[in-house]
């Protein structure tokens, strides 16, 4: 018996290794985040865009119930913006309604989040909402031509705080809707 212990032990430990590895290795393939050259690219183009414009002061904007700077004041926290402009791609800004509906729920959106819309109409942003099923603050204001982040005509979030600073900036792309989630992960943290 001694004289096959060596090759026993080997075969176990051969197929010890084999087996740990196939379970580390499927472990690690669902745990794995598709990280392709685009969405890299769009990661850096997010980051870049936030080098630039973290900072940025929003003029103020008179709102149904008040000044905005007023409303964030009294706040005394930030709050996600999700910015929609009537001319960007009508499938992209309802895909990421939905993405906000179903990761924030209604009770978060209520106190954390508003949709400043610009829209020919306020009907039009209304109806959007209404159809989305959005319980959401929506302010329809204009085209903010000095705004270099509405000039790429994408919608977008960023998170505005109470000194009228925008932080956060992010471009959702529905190619990628895992690194959204991610942003609003994080973003959620902050604004609880």
């Amino acid at each position: 018996m001694k004289k096959y212990l060596p090759s026993i032990i080997g075969v176990c430990l051969t197929f010890g290794f084999f087996f740990l590895f196939t379970f580390l290795n499927d472990d690690f393939k669902q745990n794995q985040h598709p990280l392709s050259k685009e969405s890299l690219e769009h990661t850096a183009f997010n980051y870049s865009l936030n080098i630039n414009h973290t900072g940025m002061i929003i003029d103020d904007i008179a709102l149904n119930y008040g000044l905005l700077s007023t409303f964030l004041y009294e706040r005394k926290k930030p709050v996600l913006i999700f910015r929609i402009i009537e001319s960007n791609c009508d499938l992209c800004y309802n895909h990421e309604m939905d993405i906000i509906k179903e990761y924030y729920g209604d009770t978060f959106m209520e106190d954390n989040i508003m949709i400043f819309g610009s829209f020919t109409y306020d009907r039009n942003l209304n109806m959007l909402l209404k159809r989305r099923k959005l319980n959401i603050v929506s302010e329809n204001i204009p085209y903010m031509e000095e705004n270099p982040l509405d000039e790429l005509n994408f919608p977008y979030y960023f998170i505005l705080n109470p000194d009228m600073k925008i932080s956060n900036i992010y471009i959702p792309d529905k190619t990628f809707p895992d690194l959204t989630i991610e942003y609003l992960e994080s973003i959620k943290r902050l604004l609880m």
